[in-house]
């Protein structure tokens, strides 16, 4: 029963979705431009852009992480090799916890920012 659980463990497939949608948000955010938002100062909106981009990739490059050290850890599992699960998973923990906080420290920044110069990101517009 442990190694039916930890063989379909969901880090990569969980990840694989995140990184899908992360990718396709990186792609909105360097399609804009200030036409998109008129009567926004363009130094804001450009330092705007680069933390909201900053951000984006910072969880997009932890979740590429997680997906490597999942798939890594299946590989170890299925060789019979269970004794290193704990250390992938005390690694995904730490990966996923200083990725996560970056990403967070600058999407707040991103969007301290952008309320303040009175930008909406593309899904909160209408």
């Amino acid at each position: 029963m442990k190694n039916y659980w930890i063989q379909n463990f969901g880090i990569p497939y969980i990840a694989i979705v995140i990184i899908i949608r992360l990718a396709r948000s990186h792609q909105i955010l360097r399609r804009l431009t200030i036409s998109d938002y008129p009567g926004v100062d363009p130094a804001e909106f450009s330092k705007w852009r680069q933390l909201a981009i900053q951000a984006n990739d910072a969880f997009l490059w932890t979740c590429c992480a997680l997906l490597l050290i999942g798939i890594v850890m299946l590989i170890y599992v299925s060789l019979g090799n269970i004794d290193i699960h704990g250390i992938l998973l005390i690694v995904c923990m730490f990966v996923g916890f200083i990725g996560g906080a970056v990403g967070t420290v600058k999407k707040s920044k991103a969007d301290k920012l952008g309320f303040t110069a009175g930008i909406k990101r593309p899904h909160e517009r209408c």
